[in-house]
């Protein structure tokens, strides 16, 4: 199992940071920063996740670049499961 340990939050300053996703190590943070979010944000952070403050019930995102895919965990309730969705 992969240990995704770093977060990327990109920003256009300091008070508007947008949570990217979760990377196994900062080197792979900054590759997807220049391939994909460089032409929209000025600037980037790659911080553990255990110093982000992300907003409560924030769907994670792993994003491993080895090979391209994108896991996502959400932490709202599984209604269409138990079929009770309101």
């Amino acid at each position: 199992m992969i240990e995704f340990a770093f977060v990327l939050l990109v920003y256009n300053t300091s008070i508007d940071e947008k949570y990217v996703g979760n990377f196994k190590s900062c080197e792979i943070a900054q590759i997807h920063y220049f391939m994909y979010e460089n032409k929209n944000y000025d600037g980037f952070r790659c911080i553990p996740k255990e110093y982000a403050r992300l907003p409560e019930g924030t769907p994670t995102k792993n994003i491993d670049m080895s090979n391209g895919s994108f896991r996502y965990q959400s932490f709202k309730e599984l209604c269409k499961a138990r079929r009770n969705c309101t």
